[in-house]
């Protein structure tokens, strides 16, 4: 079963490489953002070239959670999988409705409790971070159903095996 999950001599039929592609995905985009942003502060040419790994990372962990969760969205899923689906859509986007409301209390927050701690907090500036902001909220939106499905699967070399 599932024997399409085999990919670049990776089986992801294991919750654990799943995971570690769930993990991948989003290293991959905090790396890729985090070189672009040094390479926008220290105006590097290098640093912008460094992010290549983290895109490349990011888009192979987005394509193997796609590849596990395609069963999924077919007319052909059985009720378990049907479940699986809905509940996995559901706490991603309980998280994903949540965001906005964290991010507005720090906004709000942050610059206070930098000027009454002398903490040096990042604040976003309007023209420059927000869209990565808005960037990484859609890749969450769009990645995160199908890292639940893949995060909470059981091993699918389990499910072949006989009892």
């Amino acid at each position: 079963m599932r024997e399409d999950l085999i990919i670049a001599g990776i089986d992801f039929r294991r919750r654990t490489n799943r995971r570690f592609a769930c993990v991948a995905t989003y290293f991959g985009y905090a790396l890729f953002v985090g070189a672009l942003y040094t390479a926008y502060e220290l105006r590097s040419v290098a640093w912008a070239l460094a992010a290549a790994p983290g895109a490349l990372l990011m888009g192979y962990g987005w394509w193997v959670l796609n590849q596990v969760a395609a069963p999924y969205s077919t007319p052909q899923t059985d009720e378990r999988q049907t479940q699986v689906r809905n509940q996995a859509f559901f706490r991603a986007y309980q998280l994903i409705a949540g965001l906005p409301f964290l991010f507005l209390f720090y906004l709000d927050e942050a610059p206070q409790l930098a000027a009454k701690h002398g903490w040096d907090l990042w604040i976003p500036q309007p023209g420059e971070h927000f869209q990565a902001i808005m960037f990484g909220y859609l890749l969450l939106a769009i990645t995160l159903p199908h890292a639940f499905i893949a995060w909470q699967d059981p091993d699918y070399l389990d499910v072949d095996s006989p009892a």
